[in-house]
């Protein structure tokens, strides 16, 4: 175990949970007050290079975002005893974007109306999401087939 956790971890009980929380409000403190500098840096960027901020912001976004996630991987993959982590890192952190964000999707944008509403898609919107349906189906008769070869 590293320094940092092992110290935790050596505190009483009261103290432990203390620093615990501190930890997670000091988080989700640089959260809030760094997402929209985050986002206005993305933009301009966008800008600067003469790309779409829109297509710049889907595609380098979720990079950027999972950045600190994969150097934490790499950090623990440089040892055996730690690899195990570094998987786990990684595979957790792809379920909960495949699932748990997707899931929320219909709640935010609820929310963001203020009041329960379906979200409603036009033909285009219907066709991208039966296209993107058909890339995953095609995919998995990939993985599928190519099981026996393993």
């Amino acid at each position: 175990m590293e320094r940092i956790p092992r110290a935790i971890l050596s505190l009483p009980n009261r103290q432990r949970n203390a620093a615990i929380a501190g930890w997670f409000a000091g988080g989700r403190m640089i959260l809030y007050f760094a997402a929209h500098p985050f986002l206005d840096s993305m933009l301009a960027l966008a800008v600067s290079l003469g790309v779409s901020q829109f297509i710049f912001v889907q595609w380098v976004a979720p990079f950027l975002s999972e950045f600190p996630e994969k150097v934490s991987a790499f950090y623990w993959a440089r040892r055996i005893k730690s690899a195990p982590m570094a998987l786990m890192n990684m595979v957790s952190s792809n379920i909960n974007q495949w699932t748990v964000l997707v899931a929320m999707l219909p709640i935010v944008f609820g929310a963001s109306r203020g009041e329960l509403a379906p979200i409603e898609l036009d033909g285009y919107k219907k066709r991208n999401i039966a296209d993107f349906g058909t890339i995953l189906a095609r995919d998995a008769d990939a993985r599928k087939d190519a099981i026996p070869l393993v």
